[in-house]
């Protein structure tokens, strides 16, 4: 089963030195990275290979010069040796009974991914999540539906989610599915609101040699 391990970084001295210390004041700040060597920090984009941290320091911004090809220092799990990336799925189309179809803007759903990306970019270990929508994941009965997925991981289904405190649920949720070896979760260690409200959960698919 392959997984991803946590790399040293090439940064420089400075870069790193503020990097430590905003993760040694638990900032919630952390890089994340877009194609051409683009970081960026709190999504406020700067040029090719500069650093952006806003808060915790100065209360303005500043930015510090990386080289361009400085890879992503991903926040990860020392304590058991991976750095596990995974999407989260969330359907958009879910509605609660006799709700109104349109706008499509207000449904449940849609909503709950809206929240989900919002209150994600604030957090520790953005870098390591993905938030994709999905027309439909078939859980039109138990809106609103989510799924967990990581290459190599077990899946997770849960329905009956929604936006508002859930979101907090669920983000705790994929911190815990991130910080496994092979994304299993028992039950009794998942929030509340997703121990009954889970419908299904996949096996990883082990590929042959």
């Amino acid at each position: 089963m392959g997984t991803d391990r946590a790399t040293s970084t090439a940064l420089s001295p400075v870069a790193a030195s503020q990097l430590v210390e905003h993760v040694e004041r638990g900032s919630g700040w952390a890089p994340t990275f877009a194609p051409g060597g683009l970081f960026r920090g709190n999504e406020s984009e700067v040029g090719t290979g500069e650093v952006l941290m806003s808060g915790g320091l100065n209360d303005g911004a500043r930015s510090i010069q990386t080289p361009p090809e400085t890879p992503l220092p991903t926040m990860c799990s020392p304590h058991i040796g991976v750095c596990r990336t995974c999407t989260l799925h969330v359907c958009r189309s879910c509605r609660a009974p006799g709700s109104p179809r349109e706008p499509r803007e207000h449904r449940a759903g849609y909503r709950l991914y809206e929240e989900i990306v919002a209150t994600l970019r604030k957090s520790r270990f953005r870098a390591r999540v993905e938030v994709r929508a999905a027309d439909c994941l078939s859980m039109c009965r138990r809106p609103c539906g989510i799924a967990l997925s990581s290459p190599g991981a077990w899946t997770y289904l849960f329905g009956d989610q929604g936006p508002g405190q859930r979101v907090c649920d669920i983000l705790e949720c994929v911190s815990l599915y991130i910080d496994t070896q092979d994304g299993f979760i028992a039950r009794k260690r998942r929030p509340h609101s997703l121990r009954a409200s889970i419908l299904g959960r996949v096996p990883p698919v082990m590929h042959r040699t």
